[in-house]
């Protein structure tokens, strides 16, 4: 499986609005917010188990990196911060 980032981003009225994500992993993952890809290997990034949520807010969010060992899914939800 190929590293993919996530990415969000919005404008109203010329203002930026910071982004809160809230992700699930269905079978575990690795990932990085600080923009360099992770990796399957231990230590390639925190990893993130099956059903466990990982709340945050971070600037960029493209800096978000995840990958996982097998086929996955991640449920992710976004909310606009203001």
């Amino acid at each position: 499986m190929v590293a993919r980032s996530v990415s969000f981003s919005e404008r109203r009225r010329a203002r930026s609005v910071s982004v809160e994500a809230i992700v699930e992993a269905v079978a575990p993952v690795n990932f990085r917010d600080d923009g360099t890809a992770p990796t399957r290997a231990t230590g390639g990034g925190f990893p993130l188990a099956a059903a466990q949520v990982w709340t945050f807010t971070t600037s960029p969010l493209s800096q978000v990196q995840f990958i996982a060992g097998t086929a996955t899914t991640l449920n992710v939800l976004f909310y606009a911060v203001r």
